[in-house]
């Protein structure tokens, strides 16, 4: 059943991602002279999207589930269970609907697996670690959170497929990193208030389950 709670996350995840996905765009095209909302990134945001509405009305209940059977009090763990499904729902559309669009087989290679695996473990390894996050004041901390959460991911993702990071990969986190700025200084108060954000996604923020 999708509850009200349900709805309200995927709408506040789909405006993150739809930031996200724009703003590090144009970031890209004036930093690394990249393609401006060419085919491959349209496909990719439609994808991207499709995945977030997914976790966000349906697959975000096994995270409920799994929590439930470990039963741990762990505010990480119960993090990073979230994150695994909540991800790995996102990376798998990603690759399945961008395949469906442009007409090639679906393969779930090392290199995919990898990617997306170090990235969902860089999340976990913040969110075991977030209680060394320095405290500022509850407008900011959620922005810090998901920058320092987004980089760890990015990083991992990178260094351990490619061996090394380069400037180019830099400059794309700091396009990537833009775009949640953009999202928790302008577009997050359209679809929450910002006393209710705590509660209601992000990607550092585990959501309420009533």
């Amino acid at each position: 059943m999708i509850s009200p709670q349900d709805i309200q996350v995927t709408k506040t995840d789909l405006t993150l991602f739809s930031t996200v996905l724009v703003v590090s765009n144009l970031l890209e095209n004036q930093l690394l002279n990249s393609a401006l909302f060419n085919e491959k990134w349209m496909n990719l945001a439609v994808a991207t999207l499709l995945g977030v509405a997914l976790h966000g009305l349906l697959t975000n209940k096994l995270s409920t589930l799994v929590n439930a059977q470990l039963n741990l009090d762990n505010r990480g763990i119960n993090q990073s269970v979230y994150d695994f499904f909540k991800f790995g729902t996102i990376f798998v559309c990603q690759n399945v609907v961008t395949s469906y669009i442009e007409n090639r087989p679906v393969v779930f290679d090392t290199k995919w697996a990898m990617t997306s695996g170090l990235t969902i473990a860089g999340y976990a390894a913040f969110n075991m670690l977030s209680d060394n996050v320095p405290l500022i004041n509850k407008k900011y901390q959620p922005l810090l959170n998901d920058l320092i959460k987004v980089s760890m991911g990015a990083l991992a993702a990178t260094y351990f497929v490619t061996g090394t990071v380069n400037k180019g990969d830099l400059l794309s986190l700091v396009a990537l990193l833009s775009g949640f700025v953009a999202f928790h200084l302008a577009t997050k108060q359209y679809v929450v208030p910002e006393e209710n954000f705590s509660n209601l996604g992000g990607h550092s923020i585990l959501p309420k389950v009533k």
